[in-house]
């Protein structure tokens, strides 16, 4: 069943979450024995947003423009609001806990040039890394590790004692950017357009 919400971030986010475990569905027939925890579900809402400023000509409609508080953080890139989403139980589309997620039978519908992005983002990543929704959340912290945008700003952070810093989008959007790893080094991405 669906029902029509407004466009707001928790809304947008928990459709990309949904468009997730489809594809995960898609290379495993079932999200019954799922891994979808709280950091898979980050690290992958990372890749994208990060995959969709490749796909858009200025850079200005991509995801970004609507998840644009990430920090670098010891296990790699997260946006702000949507770890507070997840942290505070505030989904209404599915419960995710440390090991999985539990998804409700209600997902969002949200405005077309939206959805579109996101279908197109996960097509772009599905053709680079058909099997990135399938690596384990460690995995998936390693390649972000490999960003310079994680390298930069976390280390800028630990120099200050601290554990975050924010990324401006800028970087996010012009940084060379990984989504696979080949014998464990990382494979430049952006070659794939």
């Amino acid at each position: 069943m669906y029902n029509t919400i407004p466009m707001s971030k928790i809304q947008k986010f928990e459709y990309i979450t949904h468009q997730l475990i489809d594809w995960y569905k898609s290379n495993n027939k079932t999200i019954d024995k799922n891994d979808f925890s709280k950091l898979k579900v980050l690290k992958l809402h990372f890749f994208i947003c990060s995959a969709s400023s490749i796909l858009t000509e200025s850079g200005n409609n991509d995801l970004f423009s609507h998840f644009d508080k990430f920090v670098a953080m010891p296990y790699g890139h997260v946006e702000e609001d949507v770890y507070n989403f997840i942290l505070h139980d505030k989904t209404k589309s599915f419960k995710i806990d440390n090991s999985r997620i539990t998804i409700s039978d209600i997902e969002p519908i949200l405005d077309s040039d939206f959805t579109e992005l996101v279908k197109k983002s996960i097509l772009y990543l599905k053709g680079v890394n058909n099997n990135l929704v399938n690596q384990d959340a460690f995995k998936l912290v390693e390649l972000s590790h490999n960003w310079f945008s994680w390298k930069y700003y976390f280390n800028s952070a630990r120099d200050l004692g601290r554990l975050k810093s924010y990324i401006p989008v800028d970087v996010l959007r012009k940084e060379n950017k990984y989504f696979i790893i080949q014998n464990d080094e990382p494979e430049l991405s952006e070659n794939y357009i």
